[in-house]
């Protein structure tokens, strides 16, 4: 099932309730790559689907009855949180993001949440409908492929300079240090802190260039 069908599936689960929900509740757990449960009006979690015991590592027994919040990473705020999903669900007709989730072996995931409300035939809300799809594979590519991007930049940037800025000054400290055995004394020193000076830039540079 594509992620479109499942969402879409979200968007009208509910809207044949009673005849047809056990049909319903066969299809929901037969998807596996996505974490499907159905809340009650509270945000109990009363259905948990195969795809949310592979993707958050509960089996159904042990988060049956439990409330959505326990899905929410931040204790001091998971129950806000929670809240404002279903309020959000309730007004709106749809809850979405992109956003950090808990499994139960206390890791993260980055998941795309959808809820939806369950409508009855008098079109009130006995419940919800919440499909999560782990995204965190996607999001570590993402943060890799930009940790590479920046990397080929500092590599590029290195070569520039290497080729450039601080190949010159190299050039101008091995000047300096030539110049330096054929002065007196006095300007000699100076010529040697000069040429320290500049040894440091040289370092600077190469550290600012492969630590930024």
């Amino acid at each position: 099932m594509t992620r479109v069908g499942v969402h879409e599936m979200a968007d009208g689960a509910g809207e044949g309730l009673g005849t047809t929900e056990e049909q319903f509740s066969l299809l929901i757990d037969s998807v596996t790559d996505y974490a499907i449960c159905i809340l009650d009006g509270e945000g109990h979690i009363r259905s948990w689907n195969r795809g949310a015991e592979r993707i958050f590592g509960y089996r159904s027994d042990e988060i049956l009855g439990q409330h959505l919040s326990v899905l929410y990473p931040e204790p001091e705020s998971r129950a806000e949180k929670a809240q404002l999903e279903l309020r959000e669900a309730a007004s709106n007709g749809r809850f979405e993001e992109e956003g950090w989730r808990l499994r139960k072996d206390g890791s993260q995931l980055w998941a795309s949440v959808i809820t939806t409300p369950l409508r009855d035939g008098s079109r009130q809300s006995p419940g919800y409908a919440n499909v999560t799809l782990d995204l965190t594979r996607r999001r570590e590519m993402d943060e890799l492929n930009s940790r590479l991007a920046r990397m080929n930049d500092r590599v590029e940037l290195a070569r520039r300079v290497q080729n450039g800025s601080i190949g010159e000054l190299f050039r101008i400290s091995l000047v300096l240090q030539s110049l330096a055995s054929q002065v007196p004394n006095g300007p000699q020193l100076r010529i040697d802190q000069l040429i320290t000076d500049i040894d440091n830039v040289i370092v600077d540079l190469r550290r600012h260039i492969f630590e930024t």
